[in-house]
């Protein structure tokens, strides 16, 4: 859920920050209790500036680490490491002009 919105630019108002992502990189607002979070969404609603450092700072993480250009490069480098190629890149991914 946090990465779809996150893939649309949407901040998150939520009761569980995994290892402290959401703090660190100030993706939205975490809060362990109703009022935190009634004030989070009131924050970010309160004001169009706020909303929109949020909405781009989420847009870029997730642009950063989570599309299959972020990504896509690592896995190779597992898999050929797995295999006992470690670091030499044989292949790359190459998107194809359709994907998201």
């Amino acid at each position: 859920t946090f990465l779809e919105a996150w893939s649309h630019g949407l901040p998150i108002v939520t009761t569980f920050d995994p290892d402290g992502l959401i703090a660190e990189h100030r993706l939205g607002i975490a809060s362990t209790d109703a009022p935190g979070l009634a004030a989070g969404i009131r924050r970010l609603t309160g004001s169009p500036d706020e909303w929109g450092r949020f909405s781009a700072r989420v847009r870029r993480y997730y642009v950063d680490n989570h599309t299959l250009e972020a990504v896509m490069p690592r896995f190779v480098d597992l898999f050929l490491d797995v295999l006992g190629h470690g670091g030499s890149r044989i292949a790359t991914f190459a998107p194809s002009a359709g994907s998201p």
